[in-house]
């Protein structure tokens, strides 16, 4: 990896799994922060997984789409069933089928292979809170990359648990 030697503008990419921006923190957190680097003079690019952000110019959105498989128009099934012939697209949701939340490991996985191809077009990466192999790859091999973990996946676990009323409910944490 090629390390930027000047102090000037950094191009810098952020990602984000997705990036919802009415409902939950990813969106919001990846507008406002975008909005603050454009704003000291950095070029500024948001590659996210849908539901996507809505952001602020100059910053440039580039949508990596998935199976958007919690679109409540479609909640849990594929809008075109074409495309479960991509072997990502169909562990993704295969995965949710089973009760399992792939889309950090599948948004990591499109995101290396994109990078891989634009690596000339940014400085760094940050990763907002997908930490996904895919992720790990890219910073091992293809770009300087920093993460952010706003909180772990394992606390929100045990505080759903402690919420849960029913043996039902405690049983469907763990799953």
């Amino acid at each position: 990896m090629k390390k930027k030697s000047s102090s000037g503008p950094l191009k810098i990419c952020l990602l984000t799994y997705r990036g919802n921006p009415t409902c939950g923190g990813q969106g919001v957190y990846i507008r406002h922060l975008s909005k603050a680097l454009a704003d000291e003079g950095h070029q500024v690019d948001v590659i996210s997984g849908p539901p996507y952000p809505h952001l602020d110019d100059p910053v440039r959105l580039i949508q990596m789409p998935g199976l958007d498989l919690y679109h409540p128009d479609h909640l849990f099934w594929p809008e075109h069933f074409g495309d479960l012939v991509h072997p990502l697209n169909l562990y993704e949701f295969l995965s949710v089928c089973a009760g399992g939340f792939p889309e950090p490991y599948t948004f990591g996985e499109r995101v290396y292979d994109y990078l891989k191809k634009h690596r000339g077009d940014y400085d760094i990466v940050h990763d907002n809170q997908c930490l996904s192999y895919g992720i790990g790859r890219l910073a091992q091999n293809v770009l300087p990359t920093i993460p952010t973990i706003h909180h772990p996946i394992t606390v929100d676990r045990q505080e759903e648990y402690k919420a849960a009323k029913t043996l039902r409910q405690k049983f469907r944490v763990y799953r």
